[in-house]
């Protein structure tokens, strides 16, 4: 299964995935460059989603296959874009 942005908003939605993982509660966010402001929309952070996937790469053998067992998939592929900027692939 391909971890996307849909697939961790709904986790973050999901009371259970918070539960078992904190990060998910409080998400990493990324400012958005600010407008001219003419259009009357307010300019408000948006979900870091290369921060969570770098988080769940980060974490235990057992709160990995954890999430995989809440998500229902024998494996997950994680795109994500490391520190020099270069897109990566892992399945885990």
């Amino acid at each position: 299964m391909l971890l996307s942005p849909e697939v961790i908003q709904s986790m973050i939605n999901d009371s259970r995935f918070c539960a078992e993982f904190k990060f998910l509660c409080n998400p990493p966010k990324v400012a958005k460059a600010r407008g001219c402001g003419g259009c009357g929309v307010v300019n408000t952070a948006q979900v870091d989603w290369n921060q969570v996937k770098r988080n769940i790469l980060g974490m235990p053998d057992t709160s990995r296959n954890r999430l995989k067992e809440l998500i229902g998939a024998p494996a997950l592929i994680i795109y994500y874009r490391d520190a020099s900027g270069r897109q990566q692939n892992t399945t885990i």
